[in-house]
C-alpha cells in the first residue's frame, strides 16, 4: 500500500504547489493511459484547490464531474492523490485530496527474465569500473535465444517500423506475388537464393530457409514452392522475409546492393546481422509506457532485445544514456549461474523521438561463453 501524506506533510506538500507550481500529471482514474499536463504557470493553486482554463482539459474530460488521479514530483519523489475534476465556464478545478500518497513502482518479480549491466567507463586496458553502469534486463515483448527473430517482432505503429527499416537498414517492405506472401507467412520461413537457386543445405545453424529439397512432391507446399522456383529470376533481391506479427502480411527483403561482391558462404551471416534491425526498429515503433516512476529522474534498466553469440541489440530512453556507432562497452549478461562478461562495440544506433535501439557486436567472448550463446540461440551445437 502506498505511504500516505497527511497532516504537517500534507500542509507542506500543497504549500509547495502554491509557490513552485511544479508541472502535474492528470490522469482519467483508473485509465492511466489517458492523460495531459499541466505544466509550471498554467494553474495556481487556492487554499487546498487547484484551478486552470478549461481549455487544457481534453475533451474526454469534459464532464461535469470526472475522476481523476493528480501525480508530482515534490522533491525528486514521486506524489499523487486521487480527486474530482470539475469545469464551469472557461474554468476547470482540481481539489486536493486528505490524503496524497507516495508514488510507489509496480514491479513484476519474473523469475524467467534476464539480466545485465553495461559497463560505460573502461580504460586504456579495457578494464570497466564497477560503479559505472547502466542495468539491463529482458523485455517479454522480445524473447531471447529464438533466432527466427521476424517471427516474434510486434509493434504498434506498422508505418514508423518499415519507415525505421529503411531510414537505418538495407531491409525494405517488399512488393512480392501473393501467392509467395501467404508460402512466406504459411510456413514462417524465409526465402534465402544468392545465386538464384535455393540452397541444397541449410547455411544458417537452424531451419531458417526453404531448401532444394523441399520442392520433393511430397513435401508441403511443393506447388507454391515450384511456382516460386519458376519465377526466381523476375524477383529483385535475394533475401524475403515474412514479418508475421504485421497487421498484414508483409514481407521485407535485404537489398542487393548490401551483399555487394561477398561471397556466396558469407551471404548468411550478413543476412544475420541484418535482421537483428528487426528488433531494434520494432522497439521503437512500440508505444512507451507513459508512466511516471516514483522518483524524478532515476535511470530505468536498458531493454535486453536479442542476443547470440555475435550481436546484442539493446533499447532505451535517450536519457538513460549516450550511445554512439564505434564506441566499446563492457556487457555482462547473467543466465542462471553464468555470467558472461564481454567487450562489444556499437555497430548502429536508431533513434526516434525520445528513445534509442542499439545493435552491438560482441569483440571478446571466452570460447565457453560462445558455445553457450550460440547453442542456446540456435538450439544447435557449435562445430
Amino acid at each position: 500500500m502506498n505511504e500516505v501524506l497527511t497532516g504537517i506533510q500534507r500542509d507542506v506538500v500543497i504549500q509547495y504547489l502554491k509557490t513552485e507550481s511544479p508541472a502535474l500529471t492528470i490522469s482519467g482514474s483508473p485509465q492511466f493511459d489517458d492523460t495531459f499536463r499541466l505544466e509550471p504557470g498554467s494553474y495556481m493553486t487556492r487554499e487546498t484547490v487547484i484551478i486552470f482554463p478549461k481549455s487544457l482539459v481534453p475533451l474526454w474530460l469534459h464532464e461535469i464531474k470526472s475522476e481523476v488521479t493528480v501525480s508530482f514530483y515534490f522533491n525528486k519523489r514521486g506524489l499523487q492523490f486521487n480527486s474530482v475534476l470539475q469545469t464551469k465556464g472557461d474554468s476547470a478545478a482540481i481539489g486536493i485530496a486528505k490524503e496524497i500518497a507516495k508514488t510507489i513502482d509496480e514491479e513484476v518479480f519474473d523469475i524467467n527474465a534476464y539480466h545485465g549491466r553495461l559497463f560505460y567507463n573502461i580504460d586504456k586496458k579495457g578494464t570497466r569500473k564497477p560503479d559505472s553502469f547502466v542495468s539491463c534486463v529482458s523485455n517479454k515483448l522480445f524473447p531471447l535465444f529464438s533466432p527466427f527473430i521476424w517471427q516474434n517482432v510486434s509493434f504498434d505503429d506498422e508505418i514508423l517500423f518499415f519507415s525505421l527499416l529503411s531510414r537505418y537498414s538495407f531491409l525494405r517492405e517488399a512488393d512480392v506475388p501473393l501467392d509467395l506472401a501467404a508460402l512466406l507467412h504459411q510456413t514462417g520461413k524465409m526465402l534465402f537464393f544468392p545465386g538464384k537457386r535455393l540452397p541444397s543445405a541449410s547455411p544458417f545453424p537452424y531451419g531458417a530457409c526453404f531448401l532444394a529439397r523441399d520442392l520433393d512432391n511430397r513435401a508441403p507446399f511443393s506447388d507454391s514452392l515450384a511456382r516460386v522456383r519458376d519465377n526466381l529470376h523476375i524477383l529483385a533481391d535475394c533475401v524475403y522475409v515474412p514479418i508475421s506479427k504485421a497487421p498484414r502480411a508483409s514481407v521485407v527483403s535485404i537489398e542487393r546492393s548490401y551483399f555487394g561482391q561477398c561471397r556466396i558462404e558469407d551471404y548468411a551471416s550478413k543476412c544475420e546481422f541484418q535482421l537483428v534491425y528487426l528488433a531494434a526498429a520494432a522497439y521503437l515503433a512500440q508505444y512507451p509506457d507513459k508512466k511516471a516512476g516514483s522518483v524524478l529522474g532515476r535511470v530505468l534498466p536498458m531493454d535486453i532485445l536479442y542476443i547470440s553469440d555475435m550481436y546484442v541489440c539493446l533499447g532505451c530512453d535517450l536519457t538513460t544514456i549516450s550511445l554512439t556507432e564505434r564506441q566499446e562497452y563492457i556487457f555482462e549478461f547473467r543466465a542462471g549461474i553464468r555470467v558472461i562478461t564481454a567487450k562489444c562495440i556499437v555497430m548502429a544506433v536508431l533513434v526516434e523521438g525520445a528513445r534509442v535501439s542499439v545493435i552491438c557486436r560482441f569483440e571478446s567472448l571466452k570460447p565457453e561463453d560462445k558455445r553457450f550463446l550460440y547453442e542456446k540461440h540456435y538450439g544447435a551445437m557449435l562445430q
